[in-house]
């Protein structure tokens, strides 16, 4: 009976198992498994729950504000194709990486109705979807073999939001991409909403003279076919909204007057001679697609230029479906108007290299361009900021006037102020150098009126633009770089930027006084390095010519102000007389005088820039990926109170470049990773060989004893 009640039960045998489980638990390897088994479970909770932590200085990584309240209000669909090639070289493989963290950060935000679609365009028919929907292959470089070798590859995304149809090809780079994807939906959204209220439909017409014919311009016989076909595709992507008609203007002789209606440049031809003895006689014609809704329309120019065996072409037809697309969207949007001051030498519109064309492809996007001519209008009701940029002759009293009155009523205005008129050398010798001509264009009075004026110097920079060559490194002093502590950090105009480029800029002079006893508020949005000095009476911007002075007689000088608040005009509301005596007309007996304003009823802004520079093709790009375009675009965006904006703009490393560290400070970096790390791990190798030694000597110690006792 006793042995067998010394047998063991189930009880005993189950807490035998336990405890030996306990044990092995205790064990390294219990703790290797129970550290798996947790990894695990994070691994899986991490599937269904996830956070993002962006610490990067201007959240680059994490959606603005504005780009979240913008999906988070679709009503409908909204579908992104990505179309990426698989084993992109560097960069583009991170730009890959960037685009599908964008978009996910975009579809956490919106929830049910944003959907990501990766088409796979390693595969023939991922191609034939790309191909049908635009994208195509751009060629890229990449290191195979210890060799460049050029690679096609896909790099794009497609946006699909009810039938509309929009695309971003060529994706390169992530500078500015989640302010083009907002800004896109927006548009997207808008266009849609538009199109299904529209009562009418938008036309499409082209206008071609039929003279034209005459001159065997290549494609001419089968024009309207074209433009026909691109019309289909577009009016299907866009709800079948739209109407197309083919007109001859010279049929009922409306040449003319369809040119100016429309603003259209006319082809002139002299008196020729045609095949069969025919003649035809000199005149004029258009030729040019023109999209209308409404009172608003837009014009695409079809251009007939030369090839190089002579033989006339029709330019414009390659991208025709995006073009067109583009103007169906400009004619049913309502952007708020912005006012360009032109006939006074202003920069052009449409030169892209010396001009402003690429400042007002961006300005498009999201603002109705207008140019206006002073000395033939008033500034319309709708525009509510002006843009007055780089003019070289002088302003009428009255033009001057307008601006004024406009800056009354509350208008806003980007004045960008040239000092000199460079007259350029036609030698090509280096030695040869181009005359300036100070320049008096009458705006001098209406920037004192602000308590600026615009100096008649180059501010030149030890911080500048660095040309390089074979022959060695030649600083160009008059294109300043402008680093970090050279941008306000107190506005959003320039607070999220890190780095600008200006060429020729003149200092400003901002009287502080005038300004607080105006009740004005002044902002300095630019500054030079404080190595900057100015170049004043005679002007020579030859490189090697310039010497920098001492550095004590260097100091740092604005060179972009803003300037907030009420204005007091400056002709104290009173009109003056035309400049033109016969625009001078005598009062009536018992008229009634214009009273102008004396004083803005509301706040206003007004930028002053020592330099119209800045707007041309050399540093603003189509695509606004370098820090100039978004500056300009930020000051518009500021003055129409859009000041969510520049901080989703100023994404990518364009605006964010690393900062330059000095000589001394790359030595030390190098000397600790060199010599300072491995020092560290030997001293920490032998404090725990020496732990170990004394330990193993304690444990001897000891047991020698109790061996010793026993």
């Amino acid at each position: 009976m006793a042995e067998k009640d010394n047998k063991p039960g189930v009880k005993d045998k189950i807490s035998a198992g336990l405890r030996k489980i306990t044990g092995d638990i205790d064990s390294r390897t219990g703790n290797f498994f129970l550290v798996l088994i947790v990894i695990v479970l994070l691994n899986v909770a991490g599937h269904f729950f996830s956070a993002r932590f962006d610490i990067t200085g201007n959240n680059a990584f994490s959606l603005s504000p504005v780009s979240k309240n913008t999906v988070e209000k679709l009503a409908e669909p909204l579908t992104v194709k990505v179309f990426f090639s698989s084993d992109l070289p560097a960069p583009y493989n991170g730009t890959q990486r960037y685009v599908l963290d964008l978009l996910e950060e975009y579809d956490n935000a919106a929830g049910s109705y944003f959907r990501i679609e990766a088409v796979d365009v390693d595969d023939e028919k991922g191609k034939q979807v790309a191909s049908s929907y635009g994208i195509s292959p751009v060629q890229v470089r990449e290191v195979a073999s210890d060799q460049f070798k050029q690679r096609s590859s896909y790099m794009g995304i497609v946006l699909i939001h009810g039938e509309l149809v929009e695309k971003m090809n060529e994706i390169t780079s992530p500078e500015g991409l989640e302010y083009r994807i907002t800004n896109t939906i927006m548009k997207m959204i808008d266009k849609s909403d538009k199109l299904l209220a529209a009562k009418e439909p938008v036309s499409v017409t082209l206008y071609a003279s039929d003279e034209l014919k005459n001159f065997g311009i290549q494609g001419y016989d089968k024009l309207t076919d074209t433009v026909r076909a691109a019309f289909e595709r577009v009016n299907n992507d866009n709800y079948k909204k739209l109407s197309f008609n083919a007109v001859d203007p010279s049929f009922k002789k409306e040449t003319a007057a369809v040119a100016a209606r429309y603003g259209i440049q006319t082809l002139k031809w002299k008196d020729t001679s045609l095949p069969g003895g025919k003649r035809l006689p000199a005149g004029e014609g258009i030729l040019a697609v023109v999209v209308e809704h409404g009172n608003r329309s837009h014009v695409i120019p079809l251009q007939v230029q030369p090839t190089i065996f002579r033989r006339l072409v029709i330019s414009g037809l390659d991208n025709l479906n995006d073009t067109l697309n583009s103007a169906v969207s400009a004619v049913l949007s309502h952007n708020p108007a912005i006012g360009y001051v032109s006939n006074h030498g202003e920069r052009p519109l449409n030169d892209e290299r010396m001009g402003a064309a690429n400042f007002r492809t961006l300005m498009n996007e999201t603002y109705d361009v207008r140019e206006i001519d002073l000395s033939k209008s008033e500034i319309p009701l709708e525009v509510k900021t002006l843009i007055v940029n780089g003019p070289k002759a002088a302003y009428p009293s009255e033009e001057l006037y307008k601006i004024d009155q406009f800056m009354m009523k509350g208008g806003n205005v980007l004045f960008l102020v040239d000092s000199f008129n460079e007259m350029r050398a036609q030698s090509r010798n280096p030695m040869q150098q181009s005359s300036f001509i100070p320049i008096d264009t009458g705006i001098e009075k209406i920037l004192s009126g602000l308590g600026v004026s615009v100096d008649k110097d180059y501010a030149l920079d030890q911080k500048c633009f660095v040309q390089r060559s074979e022959n060695g490194d030649m600083p160009i002093y008059f294109i300043p770089v402008l680093e970090k502590k050279s941008l306000s950090g107190d506005n959003v105009i320039t607070r999220y930027m890190n780095k600008m480029i200006f060429i020729k800029a003149s200092t400003l002079t901002i009287n502080a006084n005038q300004q607080k006893s105006a009740g004005l508020k002044a902002t300095t949005l630019l500054t030079t390095s404080d190595k900057a000095w100015k170049m004043q009476g005679q002007i020579n911007l030859i490189p090697f010519m310039i010497a920098p002075p001492p550095e004590n007689q260097m100091a740092s000088y604005p060179l972009a102000v803003m300037v907030e608040g009420k204005f007091k005009s400056v002709f104290d509301g009173v009109r003056p007389a035309p400049s033109d005596p016969k625009k001078v007309q005598p009062a009536a007996e018992g008229a009634i005088a214009e009273s102008g304003l004396k004083q803005s009823a509301k706040s206003g802004v007004a930028v002053v820039i020592g330099t119209s520079e800045v707007t041309s093709g050399e540093v603003v790009d189509v695509e606004g990926r370098f820090p100039n375009g978004a500056f300009l675009m930020n000051i518009i965006d500021y003055m129409n109170n859009r000041t969510d904006t520049p901080e989703m703009r100023s994404k990518g490393l364009a605006f964010n470049p690393l900062d330059m560290t000095k000589d001394v400070t790359r030595m030390m970096v190098k000397g600790i990773n060199m010599f300072l790390v491995p020092i560290i791990a030997i001293i920490a190798g032998l404090i725990v060989w020496r732990r170990r030694v004394t330990k193993r000597n304690l444990i001897q110690a000891k047991y020698s004893v109790e061996g010793k006792n026993e």
